[in-house]
């Protein structure tokens, strides 16, 4: 009885200390990724994101794409509205905290490319698309994905042809650079 006290007692103190301390970007980043490919995966980066106290902006933006990925996986129209909401409820919060913040709105940009525009939620795309360009280097420190960005901006067709040729050359830039490092 001593030891399932004290083996409790442990994982209780590393649970709190792991959800009190602020994730990085790139944990972010890739927890994310792993919940685009994993309902586990989703699951329990939704639950780490939804347990933290005092989230910071990034933390929260991340749970309301997290809370996208769930409608997928929920049935009937009601429920969906309820968790489109709540998703874009935690994307509104994170970006009125920290609209400077380009990984935001381009995290905005991405739930709003995806939503039907006749549910006429998708207000802000021109806006952030242009934020995102004109402050372009927030994923600088890492070229993957900033590859994946500009490929997934110039797929998304919202994009008009000054920007698409902007993301292109940048997109071409990048190939280079990486090609050259091999």
């Amino acid at each position: 009885m001593k030891k399932i006290f004290l083996l409790s007692a442990i994982l209780l103190t590393m649970t709190s200390i792991s959800f009190s301390q602020t994730m990085s970007r790139s944990q972010l980043r890739e927890g994310f990724l792993r919940a685009v490919k994993s309902r586990t995966a989703l699951d329990s980066f939704t639950l780490a994101l939804d347990l933290r106290s005092g989230r910071t902006a990034s933390e929260e933006c991340y749970l309301g794409m997290c809370d996208a990925l769930q409608i997928s996986y929920i049935s009937g129209m009601w429920s969906k509205l309820k968790m489109l909401d709540r998703s874009r409820m935690h994307i509104g919060k994170a970006i009125a905290v920290a609209p400077q913040d380009a990984e935001l709105h381009f995290l905005r940009f991405m739930l709003e490319h995806n939503i039907p525009s006749f549910l006429g939620m998708s207000g802000h795309i021109r806006e952030d698309v242009a934020f995102v360009l004109d402050h372009n280097t927030f994923l600088d420190e890492d070229a993957d994905m900033k590859k994946m960005a500009i490929e997934y901006l110039i797929s998304s067709k919202r994009c008009n042809a000054s920007q698409t040729a902007l993301l292109q050359k940048s997109l071409d830039d990048l190939k280079r650079k990486q090609y050259a490092q091999r």
